[in-house]
């Protein structure tokens, strides 16, 4: 990336955020899947059933969800519980990953001479 030119260099940070936010929000839209979080029956024969997001409702909640976790934006109705371990390592895991992308996208840039 270091040699390309200025608009690759961006394209490729954006689409590794993109990529990153889409892998993530399947993850979480199969946390809630497998938790059975989206299966209106079980959820009606289960009251006390504890979901594992708060407020995932599909893939497109879960999605946003992902971009929420992993800018740390603000969840608003959006959260993990404490029910569901899986659900806060999977949260661990991409607030790492977006450090990660984010601290290559700053030493990439601060070596690039324009």
């Amino acid at each position: 990336m270091i040699g390309a030119t200025w608009h690759w260099t961006i394209l490729g940070f954006a689409a590794s955020f993109f990529f990153s936010w889409l892998l993530f929000g399947v993850v979480w839209f199969l946390v809630a899947v497998v938790h059975r979080d989206l299966d209106p029956e079980y959820l009606a024969a289960h009251p006390d059933h504890v979901v594992c997001v708060d407020n995932i409702e599909d893939f497109t909640t879960a999605f946003l969800f992902s971009v929420e976790t992993q800018h740390t934006i603000g969840y608003g109705g959006r959260a993990t519980s404490n029910q569901c371990a899986f659900a806060i390592i999977v949260m661990c895991v991409q607030s790492i990953v977006g450090v990660i992308i984010s601290v290559r996208r700053h030493l990439i840039s601060n070596s690039l001479v324009y």
